[in-house]
């Protein structure tokens, strides 16, 4: 096939910024487009500009627009004195419409991890990326959430992200946690210490890494395993 430019530096992404560098460490597509992490600046050769760091979307045929810059006023508290970004968890998740899932921390009132989501109907444009999930809540199973990393989102727009869970005991177990769009909560999809189905012995979870879920909404990971009678290996899981 033909390789295509789908964004470069000194591209424009509106505002009169443009695209000084584009982290290359992260980025998503989807069927409508792609969504990435840039520093921008107003003009990339003055060195003297402080550069904005932004979250962008980009439909394909069409031109990067942003999401948020660090500093913008963010939810949960997007007033004066409020919540701003601080930092964003690299480019996030895309779905086959455009609406991006995605982590940021903020600063200001509150210092938390957040977990996002920006339909193109309405966000950033009307509304500002809603909180599905900030650290503290707790998740349906009254686990207390937080270190969230690694988000997915389908064509459902159910959310997929790691994070860790503690238990009302005060147990921590790291794994994979999931936004139910039709349930409206957080629940835990798979985490440390669980059991593996179908394993060829009795074997639980010891270590779980990053998600990916598809559009149809399978997720899948890579994982180390325990078996009871001794013994670890490593291998790729999937569950709905």
């Amino acid at each position: 096939g033909v390789a295509e430019a789908l964004v470069l530096v000194q591209d424009s992404v509106g505002g009169g910024r443009f695209v000084c560098e584009i982290d290359a460490r992260d980025y998503a597509a989807s069927d409508w487009g792609i969504s990435f992490v840039a520093t921008t600046k107003t003009d990339c050769s003055d060195g003297g500009e402080v550069p904005l760091v932004g979250l962008f979307r980009m439909p394909f045929g069409g031109s990067p627009a942003a999401i948020a810059y660090i500093g913008d006023m963010s939810n949960p508290s997007p007033i004066v004195g409020g919540t701003t970004y601080s930092k964003f968890a690299g480019a996030g998740g895309i779905e086959d419409d455009g609406v991006v899932a995605f982590i940021g921390d903020t600063a200001g009132s509150q210092r938390d991890e957040v977990v996002y989501r920006c339909d193109p109907a309405n966000c950033p444009s009307i509304d500002l990326p809603e909180v599905l999930a900030i650290e503290g809540d707790l998740d349906v199973t009254g686990n207390v959430i937080s270190r969230f990393e690694s988000i997915g989102i389908d064509n459902s727009l159910n959310v997929t992200f790691n994070g860790r869970a503690e238990t009302p005991s005060g147990n921590r177990k790291h794994g994979i946690l999931y936004w139910n769009e039709g349930a409206g909560f957080v629940e835990p999809l798979v985490l440390k210490e669980d059991v593996v189905v179908n394993a060829s012995a009795p074997s639980t979870f010891s270590k779980i890494f990053n998600n990916r879920i598809s559009p149809g909404g399978l997720v899948s990971f890579r994982a180390k395993i325990k078996c009871a009678a001794g013994g670890k290996t490593v291998g790729m899981y999937q569950v709905r």
